[in-house]
């Protein structure tokens, strides 16, 4: 992670630490983490271009590691992923198809 990123992501897992918690994201119930939902709200509350920060996500994913692995990984079809390789920029594929 590059600073100052890095830097705010200790502080948090210290706070986290100290707390008692396992969690960087702790919850509002004891144990858990927090809801996908709650950080998408408040991302966008701040003003964070959350459908374009997700594609870019995706993207830089099938650049890493091939688009079937990341469709099975994150739950999405295989054709969406592959379709994002050729978005990524990448002009050659890594993998066999199935």
């Amino acid at each position: 992670m590059p600073e100052p990123f890095a830097e705010l992501l200790h502080q948090l897992a210290a706070i986290a630490t100290d707390s008692g918690t396992t969690w960087l994201f702790p919850g509002k119930l004891p144990g858990e983490p927090v809801s996908y939902t709650t950080i998408y709200r408040r991302l966008r509350t701040l003003g964070f271009p959350m459908r374009d920060a997700r594609v870019s996500a995706i993207r830089q994913l099938v650049l890493q590691a091939p688009a079937p692995v990341v469709a099975d990984a994150l739950g999405f079809h295989e054709k969406s992923t592959a379709r994002q390789v050729g978005n990524a920029g990448a002009t050659w594929s890594r993998y066999v198809h199935r």
